[in-house]
């Protein structure tokens, strides 16, 4: 999966969503449907980073 930075901005955009939605309605952290939430937009998030590492990577040692 390749995500543009649009995307990546979007997935932030989610993640702080969920959590001010846990403070305004006082969401336990060990609620099971928020933490399901939480992993699911680090999960995408976390493959974009590194995928962008893995580019960067891969640029520097081409230009080496």
């Amino acid at each position: 999966m390749t995500l543009n930075n649009i995307d990546y901005q979007k997935l932030e955009c989610i993640h702080v969503a969920i959590q001010d939605l846990q403070n305004k309605y006082s969401i336990p952290e060990d609620d099971s449907d928020l933490d399901d939430a939480f992993k699911f937009v680090e999960d995408i998030r976390d493959k974009y980073l590194k995928e962008t590492e893995d580019e960067s990577k891969w640029k520097s040692n081409r230009a080496n």
